[in-house]
Parts: C-alpha cells; structure tokens; sequence
C-alpha cells in the first residue's frame, strides 16, 4: 500500500499539495466547578466592627489558656478556620493585624510618639497579592477601574507569652514594596483612647 508523501518528501521531489482546510469544531464551553465556601472560612463570615468597640484597649483571654490568637478570631462572635501562623486574617468586611511587640525578631515598631505603627506582610506577599490591594485601598478608591469598597483595619498586639490587645482600627499612611517582606505603616485611629485608658 503506498504511503503518503510526507511534507519534505513533497519539497524535495516537488509535489505540490493542495490541502482542504476544515474549520475546527467549536470546542464544547467548559464548566467550572464552583468550589464551596465554607460557612466557617473567614472570606465568608463577617465582623461586627463596632461592637469590636467595647474591646478597645483590653486583653482578650486565650481559649484553653494558651491559644492566643484564636480566642481573638472567636471575639467576633464565630468559630472560623484560620492559619494560626498569619499574622494578617481576611475577613469579608475587615482585615486583622497581629503585631508581636517583643523579640529581635520582630520589627515592628511604633512611631510619632505612638500614633502609628510598622507592621510587615508575609514574605510570599507581594504588592499584587490580592489581601495587600485590600490593605493598600483600605479606604476605598478605584483600581483598574474598579471600585473598591473601604476596608476596615483591625490591630491586635501582645507581648511576649501575653494575651492580645485589641488596639482599635487603623488607617493606611504607606507602603515600602521594595522591602521584602513589604512594610506597612499605620495611623492608630484610636490613639488618644488607648493613651488615655491604658
């Protein structure tokens, strides 16, 4: 049975090949599984911001005595799924800060006599990270041209082998994202409060 000529035999021996183009099928649309949130993730629960209120300048105690940060994240009234290890926690109204002021290894420093304070991103994150667009466009704005809704900035801080103190909300000043991890600074919203009462 003979065989089809292949394209550079057809060059070589100078056949010239007419070839019927077909139109391609038009392929199927895809589906996309929709992937269930759930009702125990942060993205999907909210914060009662104002009722944070009453909490202002006070240590939350930890849960069984040493989960600090959880008895935090159950403040709020819920029982969310978390990385414990974050130091920022993405809620679908707000945004928390963990800040550890103790150590050598923590940088994060207050400034203008208290008023603001550093707080840097995890390493991985970068100024495109989706949660740092929320912190940086935390007071609403348009990007890409698309309206971005103001984002409430909640800090906590401890000491060292102490529970969390909820400081109050904050408002954005700044970014460095040419450090790595990418810094931030922050205005202390409720400064005079917490000068007042602590």
């Amino acid at each position: 049975e003979p065989r089809d000529p292949t394209r550079r035999s057809e060059r070589i021996a100078g056949i010239e090949r007419i070839e019927q183009i077909e139109e391609p099928e038009e392929a199927p649309p895809r589906k996309r599984m929709k992937t269930a949130v759930s009702t125990s993730s942060l993205r999907s629960l909210t914060v009662d911001v104002l009722a944070m209120k009453s909490r202002l300048g006070r240590e939350i105690p930890p849960v069984n005595g040493t989960q600090f940060k959880r008895a935090v994240m159950e403040a709020a009234g819920h029982r969310p799924t978390f990385s414990r290890m974050s130091g920022i926690q993405e809620w679908q109204n707000c945004v928390y800060l963990f800040v550890n002021v103790y150590g050598a290894g923590y940088k994060n420093v207050l400034l203008n006599q208290g008023r603001e304070i550093t707080w840097f991103a995890q390493p991985r994150q970068w100024e495109g990270t989706p949660v740092i667009q929320r912190l940086i466009n935390a007071q609403g704005g348009v990007l890409d041209d698309l309206e971005l809704e103001p984002t409430s900035v909640l800090l906590f801080c401890r000491r060292l082998d102490a529970p969390f103190v909820y400081c109050g909300t904050l408002t954005y000043l700044g970014h460095d994202a040419d450090r790595i991890p990418i810094r931030f600074v922050w205005q202390l919203d409720d400064f005079d409060y917490l000068s007042r009462h602590s």
